[in-house]
């Protein structure tokens, strides 16, 4: 039987395509004709609407717990894999890692693409998605260490930087 997941106002949440919120309440919506209930999740640059019903898939979790972060940051340390060549397949696998949604994923993600960049560069593309995967892992370190975000940066930019060593 699946967890399903509730979410409480203050709460932390990482969504795949909006990363790391915080819910600020519940407010209904008539849209369609149906009153549906909705979590308000705020960021540094947005505002987003989750339908309850909808927090169950892979594209919504709550921030890590500490010992899930620690983890993920040992990860950064690891050597990274090579990765595709051709730039189709470099592109389904991005955009299948992030779908997958969970930290360690996210974490091998960046830590991958990084090296490559260093190495052989990036489409400007993938440089974006790079760029917005570090910020959503600095967002979500921030707010599991209670840490200000240019502090959890500054670390993760350094843990990457110890690869080009």
């Amino acid at each position: 039987m699946e967890k399903m997941n509730t979410y409480a106002k203050g709460d932390w949440l990482v969504h795949v395509n909006y990363g790391v919120g915080q819910v600020k309440g519940l407010e209904r919506k008539g849209i369609g004709g149906k009153d549906i209930l909705y979590y308000r999740i705020e960021n540094d640059a947005s505002t987003f609407w989750l339908p309850v019903s909808g927090v169950n898939t892979k594209r919504v979790r709550p921030v890590a717990s500490k010992r899930k972060l620690a983890e993920a940051i040992r990860l950064l340390k690891d050597n990274p894999q090579e990765i595709l060549e051709n730039h189709k397949q470099r592109e389904n696998w991005i955009k299948e890692t992030r779908l997958e949604g969970a930290l360690h994923s996210t974490v091998c993600l960046v830590r991958d693409l990084f090296v490559h960049d260093s190495k052989k560069k990036l489409s400007p593309r993938e440089q974006d998605i790079l760029e917005d995967l570090k910020k959503q892992l600095t967002m979500e370190w921030s707010a599991v260490l209670d840490v200000k975000p240019f502090e959890a940066r500054s670390q993760l930019d350094g843990l990457l930087a110890s690869h080009l060593k």
